[in-house]
């Protein structure tokens, strides 16, 4: 007869063969729990041992709440090893369970005050290595609890909107999460040109940042209200974008015609030709990207009228979005946007310009290249611009 001692041990030993089969059921059989590989690394005799470890930790997905708070104790530790914190990072960005975000929170409140003190520049005695590690961690975290959507991590991601450093990845997870009660905040922070993501809170942000470039009385604060433009990610901005193409401020008209470029699909075709004859160059650019992103719309009237454009900027964009779409039709534009910026290299003294026009002669050469197979000669030609033709041949760059 078993004595209890017998029974509990038994007990024990099925609870852990279990325990190891339901994990590899589970998890697959390359699973392995964080703790063990953790143990491992301490164990290891050597560095090629350790670094077998770190591979392997590296690439493991925290599967549960076990894993995700011995990542925590990893960080936790006041005998920092580059090493062990680097693999328990890269361990970190690949949780995909939202229930996880608990210990994330959690570790977001261990860090609070390290990160306080760092935005004083104040390390607490640790390396520049070791700070940075943990602002990259600290970063990842943030941002993952943001794809999540945790309605959990409201409260801490409100303490961080107060640290210099991690303010705009806090605003950007508030913004994923739907959070508006701290808009207030987010929006003073920004109009005093902080770091932080107002524009990225949604169309109604958009409409008043929009409103606010438009208002004269604001004019001293335009270039901090303007910062939020690259902010902007909801479409249903990019009718109150629009109004900001023909501002008085060349700065803001750049800004918005980059953040619609960004935000365009094909339903915005019309808007995009009329920016291609808007009266700023950098606009006009900002549509020929425009067109270079809509796949299954030519624009191939427009880009060549561009090759004839005042602004050499505008003509080698043109040039070579039209052997980025292909169109073929282009080719006698092509040829005569050669000779044209000939011409015009002859009538210019200035050597800022003679390079501008040489980049159309370039860009044009480039497309004809990419259209007919055939190397046209054109004045400044180089071995260089040669061997660039042949890579854009086999593989066109958007840029």
């Amino acid at each position: 007869m078993l004595n209890l001692e017998s029974v509990v041990r038994i007990t024990f030993l099925v609870a852990m063969v279990t325990y190891s089969l339901l994990g590899q059921t589970v998890y697959g059989d390359d699973y392995e729990p964080v703790k063990s590989l953790v143990d491992k690394y301490s164990q290891a005799s050597d560095d090629n041992k350790r670094k077998e470890v770190f591979k392997k930790l590296s690439q493991t997905e925290p599967k549960s709440q076990e894993d995700s708070d011995n990542l925590r104790k990893v960080f936790q530790k006041k005998d920092w090893d580059e090493i062990l914190f680097a693999g328990s990072a890269e361990s970190i960005k690949k949780i995909k369970d939202p229930s996880l975000d608990r210990t994330l929170i959690e570790i977001l409140k261990d860090e609070k005050s390290f990160l306080e003190k760092a935005s004083r520049k104040d390390h607490g005695g640790k390396s520049e290595k070791e700070v940075n590690y943990r602002l990259r961690n600290v970063e990842v975290i943030i941002r993952k609890l943001g794809d999540f959507k945790s309605q959990n991590a409201v409260p801490i991601l409100k303490e961080y909107l107060a640290i210099q450093g991690a303010a705009y990845w806090a605003s950007e997870a508030l913004a994923k999460i739907g959070d508006k009660s701290t808009i207030d905040q987010i929006k003073e922070k920004a109009y005093k040109g902080e770091e932080i993501n107002y524009g990225g809170q949604g169309s109604d942000e958009a409409l008043t940042i929009v409103r606010d470039l438009e208002d004269k009385r604001k004019k001293d604060n335009w270039p901090k209200i303007a910062k939020q433009i690259i902010n902007i990610r909801d479409p249903k901005a990019k009718p109150h974008l629009k109004r900001l193409l023909n501002h008085e401020q060349d700065y803001i008209r750049w800004e918005a015609a980059s953040r619609l470029m960004a935000l365009a699909d094909e339903t915005d075709a019309p808007a995009i030709i009329e920016m291609s004859k808007n009266k700023d160059n950098s606009v006009r650019t900002q549509a020929i990207y425009a067109m270079q992103k809509m796949k299954n719309i030519e624009f191939g009237d427009e880009l060549i009228a561009m090759l004839n454009d005042w602004s050499p900027l505008v003509r080698s964009r043109a040039a070579k979005a039209l052997g980025y779409k292909k169109i073929e039709r282009a080719v006698p534009n092509l040829e005569k946007a050669i000779k044209d910026s000939e011409l015009r290299d002859e009538n210019i003294s200035g050597s800022g310009e003679k390079k501008e026009e040489l980049r159309v002669r370039e860009e044009a050469f480039i497309a004809l290249y990419i259209l007919t197979g055939k190397k046209y000669n054109y004045k400044g030609k180089t071995d260089r611009i040669d061997a660039i033709a042949e890579d854009q041949k086999m593989t066109p760059s958007f840029y």
